[in-house]
């Protein structure tokens, strides 16, 4: 298996630490917990944005604190992306660069056990990412994800990485078939993170082109089809590279009807939601225009938010977040919807 490429991530994922401008001020104090010297603009303050340009102001201090504490550099992560649209967008990928910064400090193993469902469990992506950058073998690692992952949700999750990974390493044809041998949860993460790999690589690409049965038993392509129905979908929401207007994200669940399979029109209107809630700070205004039918079809409409509840527990990495997010963006059936999806998530991280 080719490593080049995933092996200049691991590059750019520390380049923050290298730069002077980043660690210059650093202070004993960032290491622990945030203190009153920190300067205003990493500090957390609730709707303070943070320009993407002065960035290095928060991640460097992010990323510097994961050199001796990457649990606390998550703590800190997620407290700021609270407080900041514009850490919320970036809280994945930089949890991404925590994880890799730890593996190559105290090795995957010891790394993995330190890591959680924050920020779309971006840590234990970037732990897998720097663990078939180091060598390690798909199949061991899909092993690790079973044995060291407490729940379902992790499985997942820790599935998930492996897909990105496998797809950066090599390519979606690979990534697919190589996800289909691993074992329940594990398998299914694979297959929705390399479908998300292959949309970052390939966001032009119109949606569904890789949702057929590829061969498998019933029950085994019916797990891969819904995991390409949800993942293809985001692409209607995320636009061709291009974020879209919240004019144009109006009406999205409505395409899910353009299916010719009515079987998959749940799983096509779960990866609208999740197209809209892929952060810890979700924008009340782009569930509503997405989720929302201009055709009055409440059906696509519930499964959409009850999708948006499920996946703001994947994101936001717990019920009580998650909730409380529920009852700030929805009203009527469709906070009902919502809540439904974090209550039901409740048993995959059990």
């Amino acid at each position: 298996m080719r490593r080049s490429r995933v092996k200049s991530l691991t590059s750019l994922a520390i380049l923050c630490l290298l730069l002077p401008a980043c660690s210059s001020g650093q202070s004993e104090e960032s290491k622990t917990e945030p203190s009153t010297s920190v300067d205003t603009e990493s500090s957390v303050v609730v709707d303070t944005e943070i320009p993407a340009e002065d960035g290095c102001s928060w991640r460097c201090e992010i990323e510097n604190m994961a050199e001796s504490d990457p649990r606390a550099a998550l703590s800190k992560l997620m407290d700021l992306s609270r407080g900041s649209s514009a850490v919320s967008e970036e809280c994945h990928d930089t949890a991404h660069d925590v994880g890799r910064i730890a593996s190559i400090n105290m090795g995957a193993s010891g790394a993995f056990s330190l890591g959680d469902l924050s920020c779309g469990s971006g840590y234990w992506h970037g732990v897998i990412t720097q663990w078939l950058a180091d060598g390690h073998e798909v199949k061991e690692l899909a092993d690790d994800c079973v044995n060291r992952s407490g729940n379902s949700m992790a499985r997942w999750e820790c599935g998930h990485g492996i897909g990105h990974a496998i797809v950066l390493a090599d390519d979606i044809e690979t990534a697919l078939n190589e996800c289909g041998t691993f074992p329940d949860e594990v398998r299914d993460g694979c297959w929705h993170g390399a479908l998300m790999q292959d949309y970052t690589d390939n966001p032009k690409r119109a949606p569904y082109e890789p949702c057929d049965t590829r061969g498998y038993d019933k029950a085994t392509a019916d797990d891969y089809l819904h995991a390409c129905y949800s993942m293809e979908s985001v692409r209607i929401v995320k636009g061709a590279g291009v974020a879209p207007t919240l004019e144009e994200l109006r009406g999205s669940i409505d395409r899910c009807r353009d299916i010719p399979m009515p079987e998959w029109f749940q799983s096509c209107a779960a990866g609208i939601a999740g197209g809209v809630t892929d952060d810890t700070n979700p924008s009340k205004e782009d569930i509503n225009a997405a989720c929302g039918s201009e055709t009055g079809d409440r059906e696509l409409e519930k499964w959409c938010w009850l999708s948006a509840g499920s996946n703001m527990v994947a994101n936001m990495g717990t019920i009580e977040e998650a909730a409380k997010s529920c009852r700030e963006i929805a009203t009527g059936y469709k906070l009902e919807a919502c809540m439904t999806g974090v209550e039901r998530s409740k048993d995959t991280l059990s």
